[in-house]
């Protein structure tokens, strides 16, 4: 049998970097990164000249519109990347036997139930982000239903804008960060997430059937405790301070409560789920 061919779109991102430091150590596929100036996936022309060209066996979609405070006035543009493009990516792989992988995330909650959310949790996202994701999950299911959909909850990585990021910079630049300690969910290690991806894939490239999952690490925090955990493993001598959401100004509102329930993706993929405070120390210890 030939090598099994995958297309990762959007590989310049965080997620698509963590790909691509996975697919590095693996021999058994042959491997197309799209970068967006090669694979715009907002462009149906872009999207199918690549699929073309390169007939993957899967699809990994790591493109995506993340900027959560800008999209409150970009909707049209969170709603054409998040939303539209992905029904279109998700019906091109299904007109071709194409298997698709998407990833969504928490924020399409509200954040009002105190117990992790499971895969069919009343979806209500309370803001701009939130809603353009989810309309990139009911596009892609409506038109592909062997889409593999995945959630996933505050993803970290050393590539990028995020959190874990932000806060080795503050942690450098001050003595005392400021962190809020009222909005409770489970960090995600990027690279983690690719890892149990394709481990995943290479027993069973069609996912189980693919349908709605939910990734997260084993364990619930709050920001700050994810701050707290950081601090810790880098030794630093900073002080933390636990504050309000209010106490931020932010056009966005976001969910008091999304830790995302594991237990199906654990039950599919036959993984098992290693704690977040594990995965910020195997994160940081590749500094």
């Amino acid at each position: 049998m030939s090598e099994m061919r995958i297309l990762v779109t959007g590989s310049d991102g965080q997620l698509g970097k963590a790909f691509r430091e996975v697919f590095a150590n693996e021999n058994s596929f042959e491997v197309h990164f799209a970068t967006k100036a090669v694979c715009d996936i907002t462009n149906f022309a872009s999207i199918q000249s690549v699929v073309s060209a390169f007939n993957p066996h899967v699809v990994i979609n790591c493109a995506a519109y993340t900027n959560v405070e800008l999209a409150e006035s970009e909707s049209d543009l969170a709603n054409d990347v998040n939303g539209y493009a992905v029904g279109k990516l998700a019906e091109i792989c299904n007109s071709q036997g194409i298997y698709f992988v998407h990833f969504s995330t928490d924020y399409v909650f509200d954040g009002a139930q105190a117990k992790p959310y499971c895969e069919d949790a009343p979806t209500a996202p309370m803001n701009a982000y939130g809603k353009s994701k989810l309309l990139g999950e009911e596009l892609a299911l409506s038109v592909n239903p062997y889409s593999l959909i995945v959630r996933i909850s505050w993803l970290f990585s050393l590539h990028g804008k995020n959190f874990l990021n932000t806060m080795r910079k503050l942690f450098e630049q001050g003595t005392e960060v400021r962190v809020v300690d009222d909005q409770v969910a489970s960090p995600t290690y990027a690279l983690v997430l690719a890892s149990d991806i394709v481990s995943w894939m290479k027993r069973d490239a069609t996912f189980g059937g693919g349908g709605l999952m939910h990734y997260s690490h084993n364990g619930i925090t709050s920001w700050f405790g994810f701050a707290q955990e950081i601090k810790d493993c880098l030794a630093s001598d900073v002080v933390l301070i636990a504050t309000t959401t209010n106490s931020f100004k932010s056009a966005v509102t976001r969910p008091k409560f999304s830790k995302l329930e594991n237990a199906r993706f654990h039950k599919a993929s036959g993984l098992q789920m290693i704690s977040w405070q594990e995965a910020v120390s195997l994160c940081l210890k590749n500094i």
